[in-house]
């Protein structure tokens, strides 16, 4: 007698009632997402320019507002977290942009220095066929 040889036991089949589940809740938008929706919106409405009224005064006596009268009128308010993300961000940017300005000069002086050496193999070219010149000369001067 094996250790796995037994007797098979028959497979019994039940008939078991078909399983139901408990309705789930939609998938709208979470009470989080629908306040920072909402932010954004404020956020959008108060960076965006307001129109102002048109006056009916000559071109001359109408002044444009500068930068410092549309910040004075529309103050900004930024999270914490979201404002610590545009620095975090913006550090991020100023990284890449330094890697790529060095990668950048590193291509020009590799550049340069293959400019250099071209220059140089001309300068040899152009030597060794004012030599091959002289002695096709001499060679045919007798």
């Amino acid at each position: 007698m094996g250790l796995f040889s037994g007797k098979k036991k028959e497979q019994r089949q039940e008939s078991l009632p078909p399983l139901k589940f408990p309705e789930l809740p939609s998938m709208g938008p979470s009470a989080y997402e629908q306040t920072a929706m909402k932010e954004a919106a404020a956020i959008k409405q108060a960076v965006m320019p307001r129109e102002m009224p048109r006056q009916e005064e000559p071109e001359e006596q109408q002044q444009p507002m500068t930068m410092r009268e549309t910040k004075a009128e529309q103050p900004l308010f930024i999270k914490v977290d979201a404002y610590k993300e545009v620095v975090d961000t913006l550090a991020v940017i100023k990284a890449k942009l330094a890697d790529a300005s060095h990668v950048l000069d590193e291509l020009t002086r590799l550049k340069e220095e293959e400019d250099n050496e071209l220059t140089a193999w001309h300068s040899d070219l152009t030597a060794i066929k004012e030599k091959l010149m002289l002695v096709d000369e001499k060679l045919f001067e007798q």
